[in-house]
């Protein structure tokens, strides 16, 4: 005999449900692209679908050359993540028409995240993500097979939380020498450490305070929503995040190479100052180009060993937030007894696929991470965000709302 299910279990369950097939997902399209590898036929096409930074690069030459890329990859994301979404009761034709809208919304945010100068200036596809959905999704009513789609933001950025696990393959680590990666990692110790004093001083929740702790020691933006993701944190905690990563990121363009020249450092030294300290890639990039050649070829050591770790971070502050918060909290007993003991939080999933996406990458080759990164997983990685963010307001009206980048 069944027993019905009240409303916050079946919340439970779907989200249950998602976390499996976002593993599911991300595996798979890690096996596809360690395939091609291995057959020596890398994705070229759906490479080319990620637009190039114009004006340098022409955009309308870019388009007419490279739209069959552009169809290809809407079409494979369309099938492979329509597959979840109706079996969780969405209708076909809904989610086809949604998906179709949300993937030309995210292409055009891409493109106006590669314009050469706004990208120099930090103000990449994140920012415009964040400040478009947020309009639209306050200013306007989404239509319902729109909805559908954004409803399912939680699958398409567990997905790509997984997939961060195929930028991980140790040699990359390898190459950066011990000391790199303990640098890296120094860095991020302090730089959660710093902010969770502030944040139990000033009160802050756990949550945020990951999310601010990523978004600042970490890699920025990815960083914030992928951890926000993560620990389960609140839509506009992430937003505000992504807010104070690109403008933090915009002035610390000005200051650390001031800063360097100031305090007389060498170029090697400052980039790899700089590299520590800024929040974001192009911003940082930006800021090391300032000091030189030398400081761009440091910075470039320093961050890469940064953004690597994030995969590890998600790791292990899903864990936390599973273990210890939602129990502080009392959800834990409601959780378990709907999932199971064998299932710790709603993390639990998340946790077991990033890690074998990590050993794909690492037992193909060291380079495969580059090829998923420029592939399907930047693709996949980031059409989300705008589900994310025009999601906000449904989120806000949910949960009565009252953070990183």
């Amino acid at each position: 005999m069944s027993v019905p299910l009240d409303t916050e279990q079946r919340t439970l369950l779907r989200a249950t449900h998602e976390d499996w097939w976002s593993v599911a997902l991300g595996l798979f399209l890690v096996m596809i692209v360690a395939l091609a590898y291995w057959i020596g036929a890398p994705f070229d096409v759906l490479q080319t679908s990620v637009p190039k930074s114009w004006p340098r690069v022409d955009l309308g030459s870019q388009f007419h050359e490279h739209w069959p890329s552009y169809v290809v990859t809407w079409l494979i994301l369309l099938i492979l993540t329509s597959i979840p979404a109706v079996q969780m009761g969405v209708s076909m034709g809904q989610y086809a028409a949604g998906f179709t809208v949300l993937f030309a919304a995210a292409t055009f945010i891409l493109i106006l995240g590669s314009q050469q100068t706004l990208k120099t200036d930090g103000l990449e596809y994140p920012f415009w993500a964040l400040v478009i959905g947020v309009v639209i999704g306050n200013l306007t009513r989404l239509p319902s097979f729109v909805t559908s789609v954004t409803a399912r933001s939680e699958l398409f950025i567990e997905t790509s939380i997984v997939l961060l696990g195929a930028n991980l393959p140790f040699t990359i680590i390898a190459k950066s020498g011990l000391k790199g990666f303990l640098e890296a990692a120094i860095i991020i110790a302090v730089g959660f450490a710093v902010s969770q004093v502030l944040g139990c001083w000033m009160r802050v929740e756990d949550r945020y305070l990951a999310v601010i702790g990523a978004g600042a020691s970490v890699c920025g933006v990815s960083a914030a929503i992928a951890v926000g993701n993560s620990v389960r944190a609140k839509p506009r905690q992430i937003g505000y995040v992504v807010s104070l990563v690109v403008v933090y990121g915009l002035i610390l363009i000005f200051v650390l190479p001031a800063l360097v020249r100031g305090l007389h450092l060498n170029p090697t030294v400052g980039g790899a100052w700089i590299g520590g300290s800024e929040l974001a890639d192009a911003s940082g990039a930006a800021a090391a180009q300032l000091v030189g050649d030398e400081a761009v070829k440091s910075f470039s050591l320093v961050k890469l060993s940064r953004d690597v770790l994030i995969s590890l971070v998600c790791l292990v502050f899903g864990a936390i937030a599973s273990a210890v918060w939602d129990r502080r909290e009392g959800s834990a007993t409601k959780r378990s007894n709907l999932a199971g003991k064998s299932r710790l939080g709603p993390f639990s999933s998340i946790r077991s696929g990033l890690p074998l996406c990590i050993a794909i990458v690492h037992v193909v080759a060291s380079n495969v991470g580059e090829i998923v990164w420029h592939g399907l997983h930047e693709q996949l990685k980031r059409t989300p965000h705008v589900a994310f963010h025009a999601h906000v307001p449904q989120h806000r009206a949910e949960h009565a709302l009252p953070r990183h980048a």
